[in-house]
């Protein structure tokens, strides 16, 4: 039987509610954790020297690639996994998978650590310029390693309320929680203390975060876990047919963790680049103008964190003509506001990072902002491109675009970054940045016909459902809408 006018209608008044009700809640928790990271790094910056600052900031980089190391992309794959076994009737088999996905990345973790502290780790701190000696060497390099277990964990506490569609409890575990808990602990330290040392900042740094991530763990076992009425006896009960074992699992996860790793080198080589050739006072400035943009992708970040799960059901199901107009939507309303935000830090850019980090700041954010922009900005005309192809279980797809942007970048910044400078350096991560969200898109027309770009159609569809569901009242009656949704 067709679908009436009405219950078209109806669907697209469902479809915005819960789009907006979900991207509520990751606003919330993303804006609030940027707003938190943004404290932090000002605290610091004024906590350690300059030096010691871009040392700082160089040792948290490093220890995002020991973080993908333990992780082992599981963060990621839980969630298409774990949504397809809640949306077939089987939430055991869900809370099963991230079962499996902790006792996983427990062997991830203790790789990245060792990994850290081999000679091969110690070296990379005294590159780094942290290490006076070995003692010190040592606990550098093993407080790398633990920062890295640590982002792993938060980033999997929160996905794993996310594979069940749980976007206000993913949103405050994963990121609001333990950010505010860093921010707090720095405020504290700027507070009484007038300058830290580098070691102290990095135990702060890691302990915070952790005692969050021991909070989630024993929401998420209240929740989902084996007393839990949704899942009760998963553990003692049998596997249903079609569900995920630990060996899928890795499978579907390795794809992510070479995508993943080859996305963040790629975002961070430049950092790295102008380490090595310029020092590491310019790296400070440089991180620095990085930390504000990157508080500038929260609405686009917001939208996939509200999106992820949303995908992952639509594409199961087949509802492939709906998946199109609520990607499209959101991706029209979210690239305004983020190009309206990209356009107000460009014209502020130098009072902005002086007010944020210090006096000095704005002298090389200045020069680097406006070209690091023009990322940005592809970044938001792609919209969910590589979302869309993660749920759909393209990973491998994915990683070759990954491995091929990210080589381009890095090699562009050394050449760039020789003659240009520290202009170079930013023109060769705006280049990679665009390049990697233009050819995702690409593929995602192609591979699964759908489209992720901005269009103006989408705030006209937008606007239309909003002005249809306020004449209602739907909006009066919560309950009603949930019974929709539900149906």
């Amino acid at each position: 039987m067709g679908s009436t006018p009405s219950s078209g209608n109806r669907a697209g008044k469902t479809l915005m509610a819960g789009f907006a009700r979900d991207a509520g809640w990751a606003l919330v928790g993303r804006l609030l954790s940027k707003v938190a990271a943004v404290i932090v790094v000002a605290g610091l910056a004024r906590l350690l020297g300059r030096d010691d600052f871009g040392r700082y900031l160089l040792i948290v980089s490093v220890a995002g690639v020991y973080s993908f190391i333990a992780d082992l992309g599981l963060s990621q794959a839980v969630v298409p996994l774990v949504a397809r076994a809640d949306v077939g009737g089987n939430p055991a088999d869900g809370a099963r998978t991230i079962m499996y996905a902790w006792r996983l990345m427990a062997i991830g973790g203790a790789a990245a650590v060792s990994l850290a502290v081999s000679p091969a780790g110690r070296w990379l701190v005294d590159l780094l310029g942290g290490g006076k000696d070995d003692t010190v060497t040592l606990g550098l390099a093993l407080m790398i390693g633990v920062l890295g277990v640590v982002k792993a964990a938060q980033l999997l506490a929160g996905e794993m309320f996310r594979s069940f569609g749980d976007v206000r409890a993913a949103s405050f575990h994963g990121e609001l929680l333990p950010s505010i808990a860093l921010a707090a602990s720095i405020a504290a330290l700027v507070a009484g203390l007038r300058n830290v040392s580098l070691m102290t900042a990095l135990i702060v740094a890691a302990s915070a975060p952790a005692l969050m991530g021991a909070v989630s763990w024993v929401a998420f076992l209240r929740r989902y876990g084996s007393h839990s009425p949704a899942t009760r006896g998963y553990l003692q009960g049998a596997r249903h047919d079609g569900a995920t074992s630990e060996r899928e699992l890795l499978q579907a996860a390795l794809p992510l963790l070479g995508h993943r790793l080859a996305m963040y080198v790629a975002t961070q080589a430049d950092l790295w680049v102008a380490g090595a050739l310029l020092g590491v006072s310019a790296v400070a400035g440089y991180g620095a103008a990085t930390r504000l943009l990157i508080l500038m992708d929260v609405p686009l970040v917001v939208s996939n964190l509200a999106l992820a799960p949303r995908i992952a059901r639509y594409l199961h199901e087949g509802r492939d003509a709906e998946l199109q107009e609520e990607i499209t939507r959101a991706t029209a309303f979210v690239g305004l506001i983020g190009w309206s935000g990209l356009a107000f830090v460009v014209l502020f850019r130098g009072p902005i990072l002086d007010l944020v980090f210090g006096s000095g700041y704005g002298a090389i954010g200045s020069q680097i902002i406006p070209i690091l922009a023009l990322g940005h900005a592809v970044f938001y005309w792609s919209g969910p491109s590589s979302l869309s192809l993660i749920m759909a279980g393209e990973q491998r797809l994915l990683l070759v675009i990954s491995v091929l942007s990210a080589a381009v970048m890095a090699v562009a910044a050394l050449v760039l970054g020789e003659t240009l400078g520290i202009r170079g350096i930013a023109l060769a991560a705006a280049s990679g940045t665009a390049l990697h969200n233009a050819i995702t898109w690409f593929a995602v027309k192609y591979r699964l016909q759908l489209r992720t770009d901005f269009r103006l159609k989408g705030l006209r569809e937008g606007r239309a459902v909003v002005q249809r569901w306020a004449r209602t009242e739907d909006w009066r009656n919560p309950s009603q809408m949930q019974d929709d949704e539900c149906s």
